[in-house]
């Protein structure tokens, strides 16, 4: 066993244990990055980039059948979340290069929600992680102002 597989393994028991549901994609045509999934808290974006596919879409979809999943070409090599991600609840933060943006319009095209935008100079300042932690309230992990003073304002 190699030591992704023993990764793979570890993981899969811990959300055995927790008492998730796992769903496997058993087509092996089909793949699907997690950098390549938005989940906006109401509906699914997918980016069809060179790591997910349309078969990986279709599988996230009938996982997940009470929410929208709507797919995205991602372009250059990129990650859907490589230049976007959820900064809060209905909030999307945006990066602002011409791929990204494209971007956005086909999401917002596709959706019958309505999001706010937070456009950043900096694509990559635009992945960020919003959580809301107990005892702490609503966080939002993002790149320091140093690796991106024009975003960080």
């Amino acid at each position: 066993m190699g030591p992704m597989r023993s990764v793979t393994a570890a993981i899969r028991q811990t959300l055995k244990e927790l008492g998730l549901n796992i769903v496997d994609m058993s087509d092996e045509n089909a793949t699907l990055d997690g950098g390549d999934v938005l989940f906006t808290g109401r509906e699914f974006f997918v980016g069809l980039s060179k790591r997910t596919n349309q078969r990986g879409a279709e599988i996230l979809a009938d996982a997940f059948k009470d929410y929208a999943v709507s797919t995205v070409p991602v372009t250059d090599g990129l990650h859907l979340k490589s230049f976007c991600s959820m900064g809060g609840p209905g909030l999307i933060v945006i990066g602002s290069s011409e791929p990204a943006q494209k971007a956005l319009k086909i999401m917002q095209q596709m959706s019958d929600h309505r999001y706010d935008k937070l456009t950043v100079p900096d694509d990559i300042a635009a992945n960020t992680i919003y959580m809301n932690l107990p005892g702490k309230g609503h966080v939002l992990l993002h790149c320091t102002p140093e690796e991106f003073p024009e975003s960080a304002k």
